[in-house]
């Protein structure tokens, strides 16, 4: 209940945000047609599906939604975690990505962007199937270091995809012929339709073949980004 009353107040507080900043949006009878802006009629009539950003980005998604859904779960019946505790590696695994993204100058500086994001993907990848694997091995025998090892994995896994996801939205905006908003405006509903198959589909997977699959396949997933990366890249420098 008291999520209900805050989701409102959350909605009431947009709208009313919204309704301040009227005096500084341009209205459209004032909009020119050098603008580069269209109407809503004609983004709907030319929206298009760009598969290889979607599922790029899907794959940055997969691991955090995963994550979110199903760790306290998994920390809860196969590591035999308290409740009180179980939230940890989720707390871990956010804070990794904030870490992630607040130093992303530090770790860039004069290096190749590409080659940054890479060596983080392959890092977060591989730590977190690794860790994971590991602690679902040893947790009946030694639960306390099966979540050490867990919470490790997490972190791993926070801060590489912690880079990835900023990065797909502004490379959609250049692939993209028109303005950036409209671009990014046609990523995110797709990104929301394919990520309500995918809750559905890992939620199916759970329950046949056990939470350690669960998560380990978006850790899977997110370590051939790395490679999938590279070739969009490439694709795009050949256009």
């Amino acid at each position: 209940m008291a999520y209900e009353y805050l989701d409102h107040c959350c909605w009431i507080f947009n709208l009313f945000t919204i309704f301040k900043l009227r005096s500084i949006c341009i209205p459209a009878r004032d909009i020119k047609d050098e603008d580069g802006a269209i109407g809503f009629v004609e983004m709907i009539r030319s929206f298009r599906v760009d598969w290889v950003l979607s599922s790029a980005y899907l794959s940055v998604l997969a691991l955090e939604i995963t994550v979110s859904d199903w760790s306290v779960l998994f920390n809860r019946d196969v590591l035999g975690i308290s409740k009180g505790i179980a939230i940890i590696p989720y707390i871990i695994f956010m804070s990794a990505m904030m870490i992630g993204r607040l130093g992303f100058n530090n770790f860039v500086k004069d290096r190749e962007e590409y080659k940054v994001l890479k060596v983080f993907t392959l890092y977060g990848g591989v730590g977190f199937s690794v860790f994971l694997l590991l602690a679902s091995f040893i947790g009946s025998a030694n639960p306390g270091l099966a979540f050490t090892l867990l919470m490790v994995g997490f972190f791993m896994g926070g801060l590489g995809s912690s880079f990835l996801g900023p990065f797909l939205f502004q490379f959609a905006a250049k692939r993209s012929p028109r303005p950036d908003s409209v671009a990014l405006a046609e990523l995110s509903p797709t990104n929301t339709a394919l990520t309500l198959v995918y809750k559905l589909i890992i939620a199916w997977i759970a329950q046949a073949l056990g939470l350690t699959v669960a998560l380990l396949i978006p850790g899977i997933a997110f370590l051939l980004l790395a490679f999938y990366i590279r070739k969009v890249i490439l694709l795009e420098e050949k256009r």
